[in-house]
């Protein structure tokens, strides 16, 4: 199934270009193909990794809050932002 097209302008860094130009010459796809397929395969597993990242975050929670040796981070990040 053939998709209409919509021309954009990327900005990449000159180290970017030229990967992407070499990746083109080896496989054989155009540098605009490899970029539809980066951003394609970037939105279709970006769900899964905030879904996971979020999980992890989850479990973390609350992880220290039975130490009895650190410091209280209250009281440590009002010191911080009184000092900026």
């Amino acid at each position: 199934m053939h998709h209409a097209m919509i021309r954009t302008q990327v900005y990449l860094t000159k180290t970017e270009k030229l990967k992407i130009n070499q990746l083109a010459k080896k496989t054989g796809y155009s540098q605009s193909e490899l970029m539809r397929e980066a951003i394609d395969f970037f939105i279709t597993h970006l769900a899964d990794y905030t879904a996971k990242k979020q999980a992890v975050l989850q479990k973390a929670r609350g992880l220290w809050q039975h130490r009895k040796d650190l410091p209280d981070f209250t009281t440590l990040r009002q010191e911080w932002d009184r000092d900026s």
